[in-house]
């Protein structure tokens, strides 16, 4: 039980090796500015960096545990996008036949 608590309150992951391009070229960015007296625009750019590090490790955070209880509703063989895009497939597929049923003949006037 301890275990599934503590992956839950994990917020944040590793960061991606391609997020630290864009991070680097920011603080590189950052370094040029400082250094050209334009201290304002690094301080800006240091903080954007720190951003998008900081998104890049929240989207990368571990997956959430399911609780023991409904794991039968939960397929363990397909990920939770798998079954979203299914769901949506469903029920797209109930709009269009909802919506394509053809409508009754109406009476033409005289």
């Amino acid at each position: 039980m301890s275990d599934q608590h503590d992956r839950r309150s994990v917020r944040f992951g590793p960061v991606d090796p391609y997020c630290w391009l864009a991070v680097g070229s920011l603080l590189a960015l950052a370094v040029v500015f400082a250094a050209s007296n334009v201290l304002g625009v690094g301080i800006v750019l240091v903080v954007l960096a720190g951003l998008v590090a900081l998104f890049d490790s929240w989207v990368n955070r571990p997956a959430v545990v399911v609780p023991v209880a409904h794991q039968d509703k939960v397929d363990p063989g397909r990920s939770r996008r798998t079954q979203l895009s299914q769901a949506m497939a469903a029920t797209a597929t109930a709009r269009t036949t909802r919506l394509s049923r053809p409508r009754a003949a109406r009476p033409q006037p005289s």
